[in-house]
């Protein structure tokens, strides 16, 4: 790809929903409190005020769901990205670039993860000012542990770059 002329300024909080967990058939909907979990990741990227929250999954029923809730999923992730030995970061990088190539000016990326429901919002925005102020290229990752020096599994990570040659995928396992 070659760089753009034009302002990549758009914020895109996008939540990876597989639906074929190995261990707990459809957890990513199951219900928490009468609401999927899914739901949970999309309601608190809405309130963050994102550009586009998008949904990358395998399965219309997860997308259908996706959509009730206020998220966008331009597309089914194809099956060979839809397989529990597939990174997250190549997931991230297909629906990156994906929406580069539709013309659309990614900006600032956020990865969450349906899997991590409860997720302090100021916190989050703390997060993304300091993505914001880091300047051309930065990462992001919020711990999910209670003690805040802990960096085990993240529940979002995020990157931020100005130039379509520059995206950075940042996703943890």
């Amino acid at each position: 790809m070659r760089d753009s002329p034009l302002p990549h300024d758009k914020v895109v909080i996008n939540i990876c929903a597989r639906s074929g967990s190995s261990r707990l058939r459809d957890k990513n909907i199951r219900p928490l409190c009468g609401i999927p979990l899914l739901a949970y990741s999309i309601l608190v990227a809405r309130e963050l005020g994102a550009d586009r929250v998008t949904v990358s999954t395998d399965s219309e029923h997860y997308a259908d769901i996706a959509r009730e809730y206020g998220a966008e999923v331009p597309f089914l992730r194809p099956p060979e990205l839809s397989q529990g030995d597939v990174s997250p970061g190549l997931v991230t990088y297909y629906m990156q670039k994906r929406l580069l190539l539709e013309g659309y000016p990614v900006g600032t990326w956020l990865e969450m993860y349906p899997t991590t429901p409860f997720r302090n919002v100021h916190t989050l925005r703390g997060y993304m000012r300091k993505l914001d102020q880091a300047g051309n290229i930065a990462t992001v990752f919020a711990p999910t542990s209670a003690y805040p020096d802990s960096w085990g599994a993240a529940g979002i990570c995020a990157s931020r770059t100005n130039r379509t040659t520059g995206i950075a995928s940042a996703s943890t396992s």
